[in-house]
């Protein structure tokens, strides 16, 4: 039952775009310094010189709300093509989706049970640069999903790898940044290589 459970968390980790890889420890010599003043751009996604916690916040609170439509989406239509699929591929790259998508499929099997019949949002609070590289940046940030799952324990921290977007992607243009999540993964998780290109 236990392993079931963490099955299930797992699969549902995956719907809300919480894809787990292996260790939390960036890549050496990736480690950016992480500066608590904010970001000022004239358009407040475009990459500055230095990335910092108040951008990928930012950036975070750009993308959440779209994850939050996905998973309205998965509910109302149950399928993860139409309004899923466009919300889901705007917010995740190709990684992300996949995963995303196995775990909305595994939870469609089990008709939502674990996934709230009128879903919110998830809620990033990021709290440090952990890595970054030319199309990459990894963060460290409280994930708050309890606006999407039934689940116990669906909060905490996590390591978040953004990767540039692909115009391709979100031809919409839903997301305004060029980011999408690629893997969010539990801080304590072993061999994760953040930003390893």
């Amino acid at each position: 039952m236990v392993q079931r459970m963490g099955l299930r968390w797992a699969v549902l980790g995956a719907l809300i775009a919480t894809a787990a890889c292996s260790s939390s420890t960036p890549k050496a010599g990736n480690s950016v310094p992480t500066a608590a003043a904010t970001t000022t751009t004239t358009d407040p996604y475009a990459i500055p010189a230095t990335i910092d916690v108040a951008y990928v916040q930012r950036v975070m609170d750009a993308i959440d709300p779209l994850l939050g439509k996905a998973a309205q989406a998965l509910v109302r239509e149950k399928s993860v093509t139409g309004e899923w699929a466009k919300y889901a591929r705007a917010a995740l790259d190709d990684k992300g989706l996949a995963s995303a998508k196995y775990g909305a499929q595994l939870e469609l099997g089990v008709n939502l049970r674990d996934v709230k019949p009128t879903p919110g949002q998830p809620r990033t609070t990021v709290q440090a640069i952990v890595a970054s590289g030319p199309s990459c940046v990894a963060a460290r940030a409280f994930r708050d999903s309890s606006e999407l799952t039934t689940l116990p324990h669906s909060s905490g921290d996590s390591n978040i790898e953004l990767r540039l977007v692909q115009e391709a992607w979100d031809p919409e243009n839903l997301n305004p940044t060029p980011w999408v999540v690629s893997n969010v993964s539990d801080i304590t998780a072993k061999n994760v290589q953040l930003c390893d290109v």
